[in-house]
């Protein structure tokens, strides 16, 4: 193996890694100096059993069609 071509890969690399990390910083000290808006916080619409949250109800018929090919989900009720 030619020792050039390690030392030429060696040094690209440790090119590639300083950019990263200049590039890191300077993404650090941009979010610091520009905050992002804070996420508002919604209240929950029902409690999980309700059926009233369309996530979970079509997180469950997804899995019951992938699972079940061609069944339905008719009622989801929460067991206590």
């Amino acid at each position: 193996m030619d020792l050039d071509k390690v030392y030429v890969s060696a040094a690209a690399f440790c090119a590639v890694f300083f950019m990263l990390a200049v590039l890191a910083g300077l993404m650090s000290l941009l979010t610091r100096v520009f905050p992002g808006k804070a996420p508002e916080k919604r209240p929950r619409k029902a409690p999980l059993g309700a059926g009233s949250d369309e996530h979970l109800v079509a997180a469950v018929a997804a899995a019951v069609s992938v699972a079940v090919p061609g069944g339905h989900v008719t009622k989801i009720e929460e067991v206590k």
